[in-house]
């Protein structure tokens, strides 16, 4: 047997198995990002219709 190509393809698979988690991880990253920035719009968005409502009934 020859352990060192088994080595070689261990380490290989490894190192691609960590790319493949890094890239995951970014995905993952990002799309967090997403779905913040689209509760910080509808978290804005609700708070400009409840001002508009508080002043249109005020006046």
């Amino acid at each position: 047997m020859d352990y060192s190509l088994i080595k070689g393809k261990l380490l290989g698979n490894c190192s691609q198995g960590f790319a493949f988690h890094a890239g995951l991880s970014q995905v993952v990253q990002h799309t967090q990002r997403a779905v913040n920035t689209v509760e910080n719009i509808t978290h804005f968005a609700n708070s400009l219709s409840l001002i508009y409502l508080t002043l249109r009934f005020k006046l």
